[in-house]
């Protein structure tokens, strides 16, 4: 059974601004970069218990090809992605993005 995926609009920023920005040194990358991050929310979706657990109800999910993590909430049945993080920023970025 998969889990409800919610991708709260910060987290779709973080995605947006990322692909922009691989699109304007490739569209190919552009799109790489997006297909990626899709295939990551979907093993997220699929079985979110494999990833890292870093608190509590709060996991990361690395994405495979692309510097970046995805970070989300469990919550029973669902999933709450609240960002979507380059691997250079500081490891605490992600709770200032999981109180909102």
């Amino acid at each position: 059974m998969e889990y409800e995926l919610i991708i709260t609009p910060e987290a779709q920023a973080h995605v947006n601004e990322a692909c922009a920005w691989y699109s304007a040194r490739s569209l190919r990358l552009g799109s790489e970069f997006l297909d990626e991050a899709r295939a990551c929310m979907k093993s997220i979706r699929e079985m979110p218990t494999r990833h890292t657990r870093i608190e509590e109800n709060f996991r990361r999910a690395p994405m495979k090809r692309f510097p970046y993590k995805v970070f989300f909430k469990l919550q029973r049945r669902r999933v709450v992605v609240f960002g979507v993080f380059h691997n250079a920023r500081h490891p605490d970025v992600w709770r200032a993005q999981a109180v909102k």
